[in-house]
């Protein structure tokens, strides 16, 4: 008899785990850094700056207000940072703000002038499961104030790392690319959202259920 009730318990007990992590699933918690208050100034160190349960991990900081600043190379102000929750989270979107056109430029040839201000793809987004890469985008930050949306693949990350990136310099196709000053292209990040993984309370019926589990098993223990 015992046993036939435990195992009816045990079973009980499944389907309510099997109930609250569906339940868990569909909660999130929304979460948005506007980099209000963040350090001014680039300069040497590391930083951690934290609003609204999101923590930005880099290295020197620049409010242009309140805003991360960042260079691809060439001065003190941060290339990459790196954005956790405590949690596996969805990235949802973020405001870029582009400083200035590209000083990307294509060398003087027999048949073409110097040519400066080239787009290229100075804006990459990688997002981690653990050490494991499982999302990336790569593009030109644009001309003019923009908002960015992250696609599906940035739904489940437990860390997402943004970076300014410097231009490959050298001959493509023949004809020498290189970047006239450091940094060549820079821009400013606000307003990252973010969904957030909700904690999962324990349900009170599964606490009730255990407790009644482990009664019958001293019970049975006893009888022995």
């Amino acid at each position: 008899m015992i046993d036939a009730c435990m195992r009816s318990l045990a079973w009980q007990l499944l389907l309510i785990f099997a109930f609250a992590a569906g339940a868990a699933s569909g909660d999130a918690m929304a979460a948005t850094m506007t980099f209000t208050g963040i350090p001014g100034g680039c300069g040497p160190g590391q930083y951690d700056f934290v609003e609204d349960g999101i923590r930005a991990s880099f290295v020197s900081a620049h409010s242009n207000p309140d805003r991360l600043h960042m260079d691809d190379a060439g001065t003190a102000c941060p290339s990459a940072v790196e954005f956790t929750t405590g949690t596996y989270f969805a990235a949802q979107s973020f405001d870029l703000h582009p400083l200035g056109p590209s000083d990307y430029c294509a060398e003087e040839t027999a048949t073409e002038p110097e040519t400066c201000g080239i787009e290229y793809a100075n804006v990459r987004l990688v997002g981690y499961d653990g050490a494991r890469e499982v999302a990336s985008a790569q593009f030109w930050m644009g001309d003019t104030d923009s908002t960015y949306l992250f696609g599906a693949a940035f739904h489940s990350v437990d860390r997402l790392v943004l970076a300014a990136v410097f231009p490959p310099n050298g001959d493509i196709a023949g004809r020498r690319f290189f970047c006239t000053d450091a940094p060549c292209a820079h821009f400013e990040v606000d307003n990252l959202a973010v969904l957030a993984a909700a904690p999962v309370p324990v349900p009170p019926a599964l606490v009730l259920m255990l407790s009644g589990l482990a009664s019958l098993v001293y019970a049975r223990r006893r009888r022995r």
